[in-house]
């Protein structure tokens, strides 16, 4: 059956749009339909994935983990409408990018894996904890790691706002791309006339990250980049393709995957930590990122 997606953007276009993302982005570009499968791509499997793929076991029926994990993603950013970031197996990072018209879900873009940061031990640890490979095929990773793309969290944001001026005037004349700043003379439109506005929220996400711990909120981010927080909370979203809280809880999240596998701290602990105040939600955000619970994520 066509892809939904074709009655939208011609197979040449698409295939174009996405051999121009991988060119300018050096990172694997596919495209996937209303079901999560792959449309198209371009870019060649990571060495590293080869190699981890030897000792990802398979679901029952032979069912690829990292095909299903995509899938996923992919239907989960359609019925969000947002993008995010998310592990796979191997902890490596992929950004997901749901392409919607109206409600109407027609697919997404799947960027990736790259990691942003570089690889550390505990990486190693974590997957020979979770998979016990043998030591050649560890060996082999760890080896092939030094090859995996790095891409900071700020490139990736970037990448996604590059995904919404590429697609979305495909999609809807209504798409929810950045738009003008109100004209009324306040510093949101002086911030966005200038091409200041991408300073603005770098200052804002180096906040974040400083106060992740702390019950930081949207408008206390706001008053310290000195916005409106009606205005502060779109012109975020349509610079960094997700919402405050889900940033927030990105960084949140990602910085308890390190406590998980470098202490022994309790789960609880670790989520309060991290600026959660119970660990039923902490679970909860966990899996949506993640794929897994802190405990499956740690074992």
């Amino acid at each position: 059956m066509k892809p939904v997606l074709y009655t939208y953007i011609q197979k040449d276009q698409l295939e174009k749009l996405l051999k121009c993302l991988h060119c300018c982005l050096e990172l694997p570009v596919s495209a996937l339909d209303e079901n999560g499968e792959v449309i198209c791509g371009f870019g060649t499997p990571l060495p590293f994935c080869i190699c981890f793929q030897k000792i990802l076991p398979r679901y029952s029926g032979g069912e690829d983990p990292c095909h299903k994990l995509h899938a996923d993603a992919g239907r989960r950013a359609m019925k969000s409408g947002n993008p995010f970031i998310f592990s796979c197996h191997a902890n490596l990072s992929h950004l997901i990018f749901p392409l919607n018209s109206g409600r109407q879900q027609l697919g997404s873009i799947l960027v990736g894996p790259f990691v942003t940061e570089e690889p550390s031990p505990d990486m190693f640890v974590d997957i020979a904890k979770r998979y016990s490979p043998e030591a050649r095929d560890l060996l082999e990773l760890y080896e092939k790691a030094k090859h995996i793309p790095l891409i900071t969290p700020e490139k990736a944001e970037q990448c996604s706002w590059l995904i919404s001026y590429i697609f979305l005037p495909f999609l809807s004349s209504n798409a929810s791309v950045p738009q003008e700043a109100p004209q009324n003379g306040s510093r949101e439109t002086a911030a966005t006339d200038s091409g200041k506005g991408t300073d603005v929220i770098q200052s804002a996400i180096t906040y974040m990250q400083q106060h992740f711990d702390s019950p930081i909120t949207l408008k206390e981010t706001a008053d310290y980049v000195e916005l409106n927080p009606s205005y502060f909370s779109t012109l975020f979203k349509q610079s960094c393709g997700s919402s405050f809280k889900e940033y927030l809880n990105y960084i949140r999240i990602e910085k308890s995957k390190k406590l998980l596998t470098t202490t022994d701290s309790s789960i609880l602990d670790i989520a309060l930590s991290i600026g959660f105040e119970d660990q039923s939600y902490f679970t909860k955000v966990f899996k949506k990122y993640t794929g897994l619970t802190p405990k499956q994520y740690r074992s």
